[in-house]
């Protein structure tokens, strides 16, 4: 999947943003409908790694490509914490 984007400087806040491709949309919006389905399916209460599990089910019957539990730095205030804060679908 190539996501080929453009990274511009917003006007107000002068910070980095993305300029959203069809397929950036197509892939937000399976990602959001299947996300929609499984708590839909589910309801709330249960443990993260159920929703994870069924989450990951429905990305893939969509074909899309995912990772879970990718650890990532965090950048707060010039200070970086890394592992320790995980992004669960990148």
């Amino acid at each position: 999947m190539n996501l080929n984007h453009q990274v511009t400087k917003s006007p107000r806040f002068g910070e980095n943003f993305l300029i959203a491709t069809p397929e950036m949309d197509r892939v937000a919006k399976e990602v959001v409908d299947s996300a929609f389905k499984v708590h839909s399916a589910l309801g709330p209460g249960l443990l993260e790694s159920i929703y994870e599990i069924c989450l990951a089910h429905e990305l893939s019957r969509h074909g899309l490509k995912f990772q879970t539990q990718v650890a990532f730095p965090i950048v707060y205030d010039g200070v970086r914490w890394t592992p320790g804060c995980e992004l669960i679908f990148s």
